[in-house]
């Protein structure tokens, strides 16, 4: 999966976000079988939500007056855009390819400091999973 392939997934997954669609944005992303925990859309509701120190401080009925609004990147210029998509050396334990990728998210109007952390799969048949690996302000 070239750069560009990659980038335009993570923009489009980010369109999803910016319409609020939460559940939907989850329901794109890979989730490796082996892992625990269950998939929960309001975490990363939750994680964009702590950008804002506003956020983090209102009470729980409070919290969406505060939310940052997640932007559509279309609608935000170019410059200032963050995307890094590297491959790695080695295959995971079964054998398939995979990459890496990190995206600063649009928050607010701006392009903000949140970034999101990715790993791109190829399976062996040729498939590709995208898994959201972390949203943080590094």
């Amino acid at each position: 999966m070239d750069a560009k392939e990659v980038l335009g997934f993570i923009r489009a997954w980010v369109r999803l976000l910016s319409t609020g669609d939460f559940l939907q944005a989850q329901n794109w992303l890979y989730e490796i079988p082996e892992s625990s925990g269950e998939r929960r859309p309001v975490l990363s509701r939750e994680a964009i939500g702590m950008y804002s120190p506003d956020f983090a401080a209102a009470s729980k009925k409070n919290k969406d007056a505060v939310m940052p609004t997640v932007n559509d990147p279309a609608e935000m210029p170019q410059h200032g855009e963050v995307f890094e998509h590297w491959k790695f050396d080695a295959t995971d334990k079964n054998g398939n390819e995979a990459w890496g990728a990190e995206y600063y998210l649009p928050l607010n109007g701006e392009w903000s400091h949140m970034c999101a952390s990715f790993e791109i799969l190829k399976s062996p048949c040729g498939q590709y999973g995208v898994r959201l690996i972390d949203l943080n302000v590094p």
